[in-house]
């Protein structure tokens, strides 16, 4: 099998000397919103997560992945004539969206029709997916990769949690759920579609499998036990659109990627790990105080949403100064955080990881990519970045945080070291990567 690790530069990495121009307009936030209103009152199957939760995560990985806007309105709505419908919903996308949206959603959908009764056995639904994959075009190709990607982290996440008995939840046996996967990146790698996400998908897929850490019982680690209660409100959209303003004309370091994909991919984290409403808007806020305005900005945060999101964000920040001249020294903020971890509330903890696991699952991707040109982006060496987030994990590990999240960190973070330490391990080495053992 192919290496997992290159360093031909990918063409959303080769921006650094380009100016940034923000693509993400209005039909972007009318999606946010439309998506939200679609799935109010949906979860993931059987975990108690906000449904919405899977459709910003998917979002932020076609974004990463170097999507555009029609692609990243394709990702949240991706769900939505399969699940609310069908081609009436196709047809109600059309008319906001535009037929670009509507053709990629056309092709990614397991079924188009509205009656749930009409539609096809498990495996005949999904032999037909696989069937308009092998002819889906580009945009739905980047949806399917960056879909399955999210799917196949999450189920890891609670296969690590449940162990087998995670797998009762679904349709299908975990066998014909993992052939379903395997298959899409044969396609996807044949149509040579979404490169860096297929790589996601090899990485995770063989610790996937291997995944059968001991539960107490399915019901023990479920909540579906009891019936499901939305609990996202108006004061979760507004906290959206406010995200989405804030950064609107700000990009990923060293990226063309919009700063709003890895507030989405925050706060999706913090909604799959149990957190509540007031958790999520202060994971869409977490960078706001930082980098948009300090002080100034926190006061309005507090205005709009209440102490409990303010305090959450300002806890996450390592600097109030509006003005970036005057924010300490790098290794001085960052020791000055761990500090400030150790004593940390629960708000705080599920926020920070998040968005840590979240930066350190986006720096192995491109370092995977890039090579050691990588660190040429930061502030801080290569040595100074893999010090914190080894300093990161130990800190984490003596406080409330959630021993789940903090896991899924640190198997991040020693792949990360791993590749660091021998880069050319994976190419050369003739590993394969359904070789690979889950770390934690």
């Amino acid at each position: 099998m192919e290496a997992i690790c290159t360093e031909t530069p990918d063409r959303e990495h080769d921006h650094k000397s380009r100016p940034y121009s923000p693509f993400l307009t209005r039909r972007f936030d009318l999606a946010l919103q439309f998506a939200s209103g679609l799935h109010f009152e949906e979860e993931r199957k059987g975990t108690g997560t906000p449904y919405l939760a899977h459709l910003i995560s998917v979002c932020a990985l076609v974004l990463e992945a170097g999507g555009d806007e029609d692609q990243a309105v394709a990702a949240l709505l991706h769900s939505a004539v399969e699940k609310h419908g069908g081609l009436a919903t196709l047809n109600t996308i059309q008319r906001l969206f535009g037929q670009r949206v509507a053709k990629a959603l056309q092709f990614r959908s397991n079924s188009t029709a509205t009656d749930r009764r009409k539609k096809q056995d498990w495996r005949g639904k999904k032999k037909k997916y696989l069937e308009h994959l092998r002819n889906a075009n580009r945009d739905a190709l980047l949806v399917a990769a960056a879909d399955k990607l999210h799917d196949a982290r999450a189920m890891h996440s609670d296969a690590q949690k449940m162990g087998e008995k995670s797998w009762g939840r679904f349709k299908a046996p975990k066998e014909d759920q993992l052939w379903v996967y395997e298959e899409t990146i044969k396609i996807l790698q044949k149509r040579r579609a979404a490169r860096t996400l297929v790589d996601g998908l090899r990485r995770v897929l063989p610790e996937l499998r291997s995944a059968t850490r001991e539960s107490k019982s399915l019901e023990s680690c479920n909540q579906k036990v009891q019936p499901y209660r939305p609990f996202l409100t108006r004061r979760f959209d507004l906290a959206l659109q406010v995200a989405s303003g804030l950064h609107s004309a700000q990009r990923r370091k060293g990226t063309s990627v919009p700063y709003i994909a890895h507030l989405l991919a925050v706060c999706g984290l913090v909604l799959e790990f149990g957190g509540d409403e007031d958790e999520a808007i202060a994971a869409l806020l977490h960078d706001a105080v930082e980098d948009q305005g300090g002080i100034p900005t926190l006061v309005t945060i507090r205005r709009l949403f209440g102490d409990r999101v303010a305090e959450a964000v300002e806890s996450c920040s390592d600097s109030t100064a509006s003005d970036p001249e005057k924010k300490l020294p790098w290794r001085h903020r960052k020791q000055k955080y761990l500090d400030h971890l150790q004593h940390a509330g629960k708000d705080t903890l599920i926020v920070a990881i998040a968005d840590k696991l979240h930066n350190a699952r986006a720096v192995l991707s491109d370092y995977c990519q890039m090579g050691e040109a990588l660190w040429k982006r930061f502030n801080a060496p290569k040595e100074d970045q893999l010090w914190f987030y080894d300093a990161l994990v130990k800190t984490l590990q003596t406080t409330m945080a959630p021993s789940a999240l903090v896991c899924e960190l640190e198997e991040v973070i020693d792949e990360l070291s791993s590749e660091c330490r021998n880069p050319y391990s994976s190419k050369y080495s003739g590993t394969k990567i359904n070789e690979r053992k889950p770390r934690c």
